[in-house]
């Protein structure tokens, strides 16, 4: 289940960024600054629940909690009953994979209507630029290094500078990861609302080159609408004649340049990043963050609560459990923990064991202080267990039930 939360993690960050975005830069003209941005944003959302910084675990939580969570028989054979029934992670996973797998062909449906324009265009190179006649009348894009358009439209010169923006500046490539972030992403509105921002940003940029050296604003405005019913080619060609992008554009086109000291508000992202570290950090049961920012290799004794009221008052054995799996079918139980586990400084081979109890202390290192130690077989972290009357289990000890005796005549 790592990759759900792993995705959902990702995804509430990405919808982050974006209301930042939205917050603060959508209605500026800053436009190359919103473009990479919303690039970064893209990747920093991916990223972050990648990392963690261990150090504030030891700060947050009192040492007696930085240990695993001691479960007592009676939550451990519920956790196993649970783990023995439908794996509904492999529905969601194979629910999951359709629908992206949908979204990826409409994507690739969408490159092989671009390339069959293409072998039908007649095309000639100039300036590292493949500008090809349009077969289809009035249909004016470009994509990557190509360049579309119709003979017969009036103003080329215009159109021409306003593509060649798109050209230089690669936008096709922003379309594209724009585009696989959807499919992999779908269930998240936010990609579908970035999908449409990245080419409003990118109009923009071409639109601000094109004003002034052939063209008023009135005058180009005018020509947008004029040629504004022209037919669309899909969703990955940068188009000029943009119907459904059409009016914000030209609302741009009379706003007054932004402030510099707008850039300032970028600022707050400093806080909202830490904030966003600090959150992943502190989520519990977190297993697939591997780049610790700062590292600390702690011990901790696990001092459990007992389960049932001990009249002497004697401490209970300590147990650690070890997550698995149960499979009814097959009658195999799987281990789900991926920590190299040690007793008293010899590896433990994970199956069925899934207790272990009776140890002094617990040491939990950290992915990249494991491997410095035991090397690459610790790369998702190690357990350390010492004690003198350590023993490993395959199931806690059933209770000792004690016949009563037959009452005395």
């Amino acid at each position: 289940m790592n990759w759900i939360y792993y995705l959902l993690e990702a995804n509430v960050y990405l919808a982050i960024f974006y209301g930042f975005y939205r917050l603060i830069l959508a209605r500026e003209t800053f436009y190359t600054l919103s473009r990479f941005f919303l690039l970064a944003s893209v990747a920093a959302a991916f990223i972050l629940p990648l990392l963690k910084v261990s150090y504030l675990r030891t700060l947050w939580e009192p040492v007696e909690q930085q240990a695993f969570v001691l479960q007592t028989p009676e939550l451990v054979n519920v956790a196993v009953q649970n783990q023995e029934g439908f794996d509904w992670s492999l529905v969601l996973l194979v629910a999951y994979s359709l629908v992206s797998i949908f979204f990826l062909s409409r994507l690739a449906r969408s490159v092989f209507q671009v390339m069959s324009i293409y072998r039908r265009a007649r095309w000639h190179d100039h300036n590292g630029v493949r500008y090809l006649g349009s077969p289809q009348s009035g249909l004016t894009f470009s994509f990557f290094s190509l360049l579309f358009m119709d003979p017969n439209t009036d103003q080329k010169d215009v159109i021409v500078g306003h593509e060649l923006t798109h050209i230089k500046h690669g936008h096709s490539v922003d379309v594209i990861l724009l585009e696989l972030v959807h499919a992999l992403n779908w269930f998240n509105p936010v990609t579908w609302a970035m999908r449409r921002d990245i080419k409003l940003i990118h109009e923009y940029i071409a639109d601000e080159a094109t004003i002034g050296k052939s063209i008023t604003k009135h005058d180009y405005a005018m020509f947008l609408i004029h040629n504004s019913m022209q037919s669309g080619v899909g969703q990955l060609a940068n188009q000029v004649f943009n119907q459904s992008i059409l009016k914000p554009r030209i609302m741009m086109l009379n706003k007054k340049k932004s402030a510099g000291r707008i850039r300032f508000r970028l600022l707050f992202l400093l806080p909202l990043t830490g904030g966003m570290v600090c959150a992943s950090t502190l989520m519990a049961n977190k297993t697939y963050a591997f780049i610790d920012l700062y590292e600390q290799a702690r011990e901790s004794a696990i001092m459990p609560g007992p389960s049932v009221v001990v009249e002497n008052q004697q401490q209970e054995p300590k147990y650690f459990v070890i997550e698995s799996r149960h499979d009814p079918r097959t009658g195999k139980t799987e281990s789900l923990e991926k920590r190299l586990i040690l007793i008293n400084g010899k590896k433990l081979k994970l199956g069925k064991i899934i207790i272990v109890r009776g140890y002094t202390s617990m040491t939990e290192l950290t992915p990249q202080a494991a491997v410095r130690k035991y090397g690459k077989e610790a790369i998702n972290g190690a357990l350390e267990f010492t004690g003198n009357d350590i023993e490993t289990l395959e199931k806690f000890p059933p209770p000792i039930v004690v016949k009563d005796k037959p009452e005395s005549e």
